[in-house]
């Protein structure tokens, strides 16, 4: 809720409560991945209206973001950006190749031929 009520500020062009939150964010590992993307597009929402802002915070805080917050925030940026940043994940959080699946196949049982 405190990262979706920063919205009318984002829309008045008070940034400093997005940031704030962000930041707050970056530091608890309890999160969960709805509040990582709620705060990704909130990043994005401020970064249509100051670019020059939100990369200064992806230059600063970019390695510390979990993926999907830094996935919602680049969305809007040309793939070479979105690229250079995505680069700077430690490599626990870019661990999933393109197109895997998040859960494990099932093992299906072959059926032999008589």
């Amino acid at each position: 809720i405190g990262v979706l009520s920063c919205l009318p500020f984002i829309r008045e062009e008070i940034f400093e409560p997005i940031l704030a939150v962000s930041k707050e964010l970056l530091d608890r590992e309890e999160n969960h991945d709805l509040i990582h993307k709620a705060s990704g597009w909130m990043l994005r929402e401020m970064g249509k209206r100051n670019k020059s802002m939100l990369l200064d915070f992806l230059d600063e805080n970019a390695e510390r973001m979990p993926k999907v917050m830094l996935r919602y925030s680049v969305e809007k940026f040309p793939r070479t950006v979105q690229k250079k940043y995505l680069k700077r994940l430690p490599v626990v959080n870019r661990k999933r190749a393109r197109g895997s699946s998040p859960l494990p196949l099932k093992q299906t049982k072959s059926k032999k031929k008589k």
